[in-house]
């Protein structure tokens, strides 16, 4: 079903290293290639019997946290040849699971094969956790209200770890309703009043835009 990528070299650079940090995907001779995975295990399946011995080699020597390099060469081949920005049956097996983002699919894919690699466990569950935890971060509930003029609560397009200086290391948003009255919001912390002594450059920013 499969058939071995074949690797070679480019001005004296190994291939796989572009292969695996680069994002020139046309280094894979399976680009393009019909065959696209129906789950995580049959992901396993094909880059064990598709990868060549170099790739599988520079895979078992790098440490989980060395992964992120791939993210623009194996990940973008593994985004773009096995359809995840289309909908394709593997995208659509990760739906399945809670995980909708291509990037974060591709980033579960090179995680899940590492540890597959390495006989450690794939413990799926907290990967899942891991980027559903961090959408939910970043968004905040459509339903929030002004406390002292009942009116929706809009984004200031302020957000992040960095933003209250009481929480530096929350993702929080900067919300106002059409009164331009300013409110903290967090996952961990709720909605709740900006504290302008201690966010006052803050502040500043703010008024200066909304005029």
């Amino acid at each position: 079903m499969y058939s071995k990528v074949r690797l070679v070299s480019w001005i004296g650079i190994p291939a796989i290293i572009l292969v695996l940090t680069g994002c020139v995907t046309g280094l894979f001779a399976l680009k393009n290639h019909p065959y696209i995975p129906v789950d995580l295990d049959d992901c396993f399946a094909y880059l064990d019997t598709t990868l060549d011995s170099a790739t599988l080699d520079t895979l078992k020597i790098w440490n989980e946290e060395d992964l992120g390099r791939a993210h623009l060469g194996m990940g973008m081949w593994i985004r773009n040849d096995w359809g995840l920005w289309r909908g394709s049956r593997l995208a659509k097996w990760f739906n399945e699971q809670g995980i909708w983002h291509p990037d974060d699919m591709s980033g579960i894919i090179l995680d899940s094969y590492w540890r597959h690699l390495h006989n450690k466990p794939i413990d799926l569950e907290s990967q899942v956790k891991f980027y559903v935890e961090y959408w939910d971060d970043w968004s905040y509930p459509d339903s929030l209200r002004c406390p002292i003029y009942k009116k929706k609560l809009k984004n200031f397009l302020t957000a992040g770890p960095g933003v209250d200086a009481d929480h530096p290391d929350v993702v929080t948003f900067l919300l106002y309703c059409p009164k331009k009255h300013p409110w903290f919001y967090s996952r961990t912390n709720g909605l709740y009043a900006v504290d302008e002594n201690r966010n006052g450059e803050l502040m500043a920013r703010f008024r200066q835009a909304a005029h």
